[in-house]
């Protein structure tokens, strides 16, 4: 499906993460599954350039409006526009697209992993999982530092308000002080959880590193493809990758950008 946009709202959500509204032109009502992604087609002075984005939508999950965050990027394309824009900007997309949804068999254990904008798509997911009959859901959420919590009123009221729910922030820069935090990486803290592969199911997204080690964590401990699906975030690049295999361009690229977050 191709879909007409209108950019209706930004909203900074940390020095380095914004979150965009765009609203379909003829107020079209979305049909998609939560957790998947649109590709967005853009146009700047050099051109028409791609980019694909979950959908991170909260309060409207079915109407017209597409929620997406962006995280800012030094040199990037879509940065230098998106980090600009102002309400009216126009952008085409198609989709939906992934995997990266609930499983139809309800497992009695679910984990949902990301780092970073990652955490995206697990927004629509939550909302949905409230009219869900889950046994127990955990997040971790993989941040540098507490200013890139970023939606913390709502993922630490959602664990308030939800027995089923877990929330696990992982700092890798800062030292834990509240209970639902943790220093380190999120595969710190699986290595410690140490998962069972029975009635255990995976969602993983974000950066590639983080995606490969929790993929190779996994499998190594006899969990099979199924039971583990994931969403990789290419800095900078047209597409989101969702494989488990990365070119050697996009491993360079990769190492480059996360220079930053060691």
């Amino acid at each position: 499906m191709i879909l007409k946009l209108k950019l209706k709202r930004v909203r900074q959500l940390c020095e380095s993460t914004r979150e965009l509204r765009f609203e379909t032109s003829d107020r079209k009502n979305l049909d998609y599954e939560a957790g998947q992604f649109y590709r967005f087609s853009f146009e700047d002075n050099e051109g028409l350039f791609q980019r694909s984005y979950s959908l991170g939508n909260l309060d409207d999950l079915y109407g017209p409006y597409l929620d997406i965050v962006v995280s800012k990027v030094d040199g990037g394309r879509a940065t230098q526009l998106l980090f600009n824009a102002e309400p009216g900007l126009k952008a085409t997309v198609t989709g939906p697209h992934g995997r990266l949804v609930l499983p139809a068999d309800k497992p009695r254990h679910l984990f949902l992993v990301a780092t970073s904008v990652g955490v995206a798509p697990y927004l629509p997911i939550l909302q949905k999982l409230k009219n869900e009959a889950y046994e127990r859901v955990d997040l971790f959420f993989g941040v540098r530092n507490r200013e890139e919590f970023i939606y913390r009123e709502f993922l630490t009221k959602y664990a308030e308000n939800h027995s089923f729910f877990n929330l696990k922030l992982c700092i890798s820069r800062e030292d834990a002080k509240e209970e639902y935090e943790h220093r380190g990486y999120v595969t710190d803290l699986l290595k410690k959880e140490d998962p069972s592969p029975e009635g255990t199911i995976f969602l993983v997204c974000g950066n590639p590193k983080m995606v490969e080690d929790v993929w190779s964590y996994l499998t190594s401990k006899k969990f099979g493809g199924p039971q583990v699906i994931t969403e990789k975030y290419v800095f900078a690049r047209d597409k989101t990758v969702a494989s488990t295999k990365l070119t050697e361009a996009q491993k360079k690229l990769i190492e480059e950008e996360l220079q930053k977050y060691s």
